[in-house]
């Protein structure tokens, strides 16, 4: 991944192993050990990451991460199905989202405190697994994709989609399924309307502009306006 082209970001999600930094026995220290270790192992083969997702999206201990050279990365979707976590209610509300093909909302990032950004999720794609699939069918992930790319566009901002590579591998029609994803991406591309970023991308464009953002701009139209002056 690292000698491929187009080139690849590489950061890491969890630290060493995919930890659960708000475990009841997450302590401080153990996250930092756990993050150090991360860091570590990926040095050995020459890779040192500037984005990080935390393990089921279960934040904490933000200030460990730009003292370890991280900058920015991936915030919990702002969606009410997401805010309730791991729960049936939440469960039930990201089956009824795929059921009616609800649009994702475009993000932008924010910083959490100084040197790091929050970039948020827009969706995560859907299991694609049998049972699920039983009960929502696999269009609504290609459908609502689609959604969330248009809803960026009308409102420049930004749609991060996220998915588990080994979720492809619940289906059969995983692998097409994603094909015609990236179909999707690559028409609205070659339009002009959509740039592909990785997150390190967009960290690098937001440090640029932040000196040219003030404390009072917090809508969509003042950062962009900030971006074109910059």
């Amino acid at each position: 991944m690292r000698e491929a082209s187009p080139a690849q970001e590489v950061g890491l999600h969890g630290g060493l192993t995919h930890f659960i930094w708000t475990d009841a026995r997450a302590s401080r220290e153990i996250a930092r050990q756990e993050l150090a270790e991360g860091i570590k192992a990926l040095g050995e083969a020459s890779i040192w990451p500037r984005s990080f997702s935390f393990a089921r999206n279960e934040e904490r201990y933000h200030d460990l991460l730009p003292t370890s050279g991280i900058h920015c990365y991936r915030g919990r979707p702002q969606e009410l199905a997401w805010r309730l976590g791991r729960t049936l209610p939440g469960a039930a509300l990201r089956a009824i989202d795929e059921l009616r093909y609800a649009t994702p909302r475009p993000v932008w990032p924010q910083q959490t405190i100084p040197g790091l950004w929050n970039i948020p999720a827009s969706m995560f794609l859907y299991p694609i697994g049998a049972t699920r699939a039983r009960v929502v069918g696999l269009r609504s992930r290609l459908a609502r994709f689609s959604r969330g790319l248009e809803a960026a566009v009308r409102r420049r901002g930004i749609f991060h989609f996220c998915l588990h590579p080994e979720n492809l591998a619940e289906s059969p029609h995983g692998f097409s399924m994603l094909d015609d994803i990236l179909d999707a991406l690559i028409r609205a591309r070659g339009s002009g309307d959509v740039e592909v970023m990785t997150m390190c991308n967009v960290l690098a464009r937001m440090e640029r502009i932040q000196p040219h953002v003030s404390q009072e701009q917090h809508s969509y139209e003042d950062v962009l306006e900030a971006h074109r002056r910059a």
